[in-house]
């Protein structure tokens, strides 16, 4: 008779690690969504910006910088960063279907939200250790991934069920 305690500690850990791989695997692709919220404002406003690939970091530098806007410039990375990640989801049915790959999208997408919150209030720190920046923002995103794991079934049978009139 097998143990249901391991069972659900085994289930656990095989989707968390699995969603966590999805979720870094998003790392770049996501990025590139981010850093292209930051040049849209940059651009808008007649400014032009160079790529600049850092090993595990992706930055735009505006030159002018818009210090007008400079808010909104921070943010847009983690809002197009936001939506990078959703809009897979909404789009391919597949992605949908298989529950770690839905929990390393929805991990993606709080991370890109702990980018938009940091980046914005704390700019010059974020600025000045980019990579230690992100360290609890991936924590945040790792606890997000494990909750998911925890309430998936939940949370998918709230989104599919059908509206009563």
């Amino acid at each position: 008779m097998k143990d249901w305690r391991k069972d659900k500690i085994a289930n656990f850990l095989m989707y968390f690690i699995s969603s966590t791989m999805v979720m870094f695997g998003l790392f770049y692709p996501v990025g590139l969504v981010h850093e292209m919220g930051h040049g849209i404002i940059c651009v808008t406003h007649n400014g032009s910006f160079p790529w600049n690939w850092v090993f595990l970091h992706l930055t735009v530098i505006c030159t002018p910088f818009p210090t007008e806007v400079k808010e909104i410039s921070f943010a847009m990375g983690g809002i197009f960063g936001i939506i990078g990640s959703l809009v897979p989801l909404a789009v391919f049915k597949f992605l949908r279907k298989h529950k770690f790959i839905l929990n390393g999208f929805l991990g993606m997408a709080f991370m890109e939200l702990g980018y938009a919150i940091f980046e914005t209030k704390e700019h010059e720190q974020y600025i000045s250790n980019a990579l230690g920046a992100t360290v609890p923002i991936a924590i945040m995103a790792i606890f997000a991934i494990g909750f998911f794991t925890i309430y998936i079934d939940k949370i998918k049978k709230y989104c599919t069920r059908k509206k009563s009139n």
